[in-house]
């Protein structure tokens, strides 16, 4: 007990009030006590389950036909270099990350859209958070997309069910920008211009 309180008198162990409050939960903190001033209590306005993996995501033929032929040359030069070493090391690359891409199961997410922001797994992402949102088509169905202003998450996709598309759309587009065309990233602009050297016609 002395020797308790000679440590917490001289400040070598910090006291439970004076314990720090992690910056991160800190600003959820006064984020919460924003939203509650502007909107009120938190109340979950739909809420859905999927796999948090986008899995078969088709390309366009235009960028297929594009990869293959890079990968045809690419090959072809390594080749005529008798480097094979380097071409089994590609294929073997290829050849997992299509089983892993095509089999691995993912885990289940949970989606929430709050009257404060959009809640994905743990992490709540606010009004202010978000950019807009729009769908965009995959070989097996719709995926709503969401931009946001993190540098490092900048964009949120999230699997649906069909009949849940008009409740996302309907509270989505009264909070944030709806965007009824998907808009190219810089990779996409860069492969069209790369596509467009080789003169490919779209189909």
């Amino acid at each position: 007990m002395f020797k308790d309180f000679i440590l917490k008198t001289f400040g070598l162990v910090a006291q439970p009030s004076q314990t720090p409050i992690p910056q991160n939960e800190k600003n959820n903190q006064d984020k919460e006590e924003q939203m509650f001033k502007k909107y009120g209590p938190k109340e979950i306005l739909f809420e859905w389950t999927s796999q948090g993996k986008i899995q078969n995501i088709k390309l366009s033929p235009r960028y297929t036909r594009l990869f293959m032929i890079i990968g045809f040359v690419t090959c072809l030069i390594f080749a005529l270099m008798q480097d094979f070493f380097i071409i089994i090391v590609i294929g073997t690359i290829v050849f997992f990350y299509y089983v892993l891409h095509n089999k691995y199961e993912a885990p289940l997410v949970s989606y929430k859209i709050s009257n404060y922001g959009f809640i994905y797994g743990t992490r709540t992402y606010y009004w202010d958070e978000l950019k807009n949102f729009f769908f965009s088509s995959r070989s097996f169905g719709e995926v709503l997309v969401i931009d946001t202003t993190d540098s490092i998450i900048p964009r949120i996709i999230a699997l649906f069910s069909p009949e849940d598309r008009e409740n996302i759309f309907n509270i989505l587009k009264d909070r944030i920008l709806y965007l009824d065309k998907e808009p190219k990233g810089t990779v996409e602009k860069g492969l069209d211009s790369l596509a467009d050297k080789f003169m490919f016609e779209d189909k």
